[in-house]
């Protein structure tokens, strides 16, 4: 039984993973800003209580972060476990060009998007080092396409766009400080959630499946990389 933490499973590709993992039998800690009102989350806990264990987590508050850790922490420990996978999931997006961008928007984005990932890794990183996952820990940062500046995707959802590119180098910095964690920038492509609207063409259940089969086989030499949801590499 893998240990896993997803941010952000009340809906969409967060609660898909759940739905998934369950499946395999691992043990998964669900974390959302409000579990009174993730009804659908809770009907997956209620269904399979053993493996889903439903943690508030607000990725903007810090104190929000380092509870939710601790009350992670004193799960695991207790069964001399540590956390074998973390899907820094959680994210909010824009509609903007470059000149719309509304400062106050700008900064919720990147605290969102960028700062938050960055301390959950932090707050997460003594339960990751104490994973007995062979080939080591995995730590995945949700990205977008919209964040490589190599393809070139125009001006849509720039404050999104630019949140994306910092949190892939985020990922480079984290895999270079911490190389016995394997941290990658993963691009679930294009999907049908209330992110990404009604017009995507990826179905949750193809992405996440196509996401958790890359990344339970993941190694150090992809540590550091910004990849498709297949594993593919994506120019940065």
């Amino acid at each position: 039984m893998s240990t896993w933490l997803i941010t952000g499973a009340s809906r969409g590709i967060g609660l898909e993973y759940v739905r998934q993992l369950v499946t395999r039998g691992d043990k998964i800690f669900a974390t959302v800003r409000n579990p009174a009102s993730s009804s659908s989350l809770q009907k997956l806990a209620d269904s399979s209580p053993e493996q889903i264990h439903i943690v508030q987590l607000d990725t903007v508050e810090p104190q929000s972060i380092k509870a939710a850790a601790e009350e992670i922490d004193s799960l695991l420990i207790s069964e001399n476990k540590g956390l074998d996978y973390l899907i820094n999931n959680a994210a909010i997006a824009t509609d903007d060009v470059p000149t719309t961008i509304q400062s106050d928007r700008f900064i919720d984005v990147m605290r969102c998007n960028v700062l938050g990932p960055a301390l959950i890794f932090q707050a997460f990183l003594p339960l990751l080092e104490r994973s007995k996952r062979l080939g080591g820990p995995v730590a995945i940062n949700v990205t977008s396409g919209l964040g490589s500046i190599a393809e070139n995707t125009g001006t849509i959802s720039t404050t999104y766009s630019i949140s994306k590119s910092a949190l892939n180098m985020l990922t480079s910095h984290q895999a270079h400080e911490k190389p016995d964690v394997i941290t990658i920038a993963v691009n679930p492509g294009w999907t049908k959630t209330d992110l990404g609207g009604a017009r995507a063409p990826l179905e949750a259940t193809d992405t996440v499946r196509d996401q958790i089969e890359f990344i339970i086989k993941a190694n150090k030499q992809d540590s550091g990389t910004f990849r498709n949801r297949d594993g593919s590499v994506i120019p940065w």
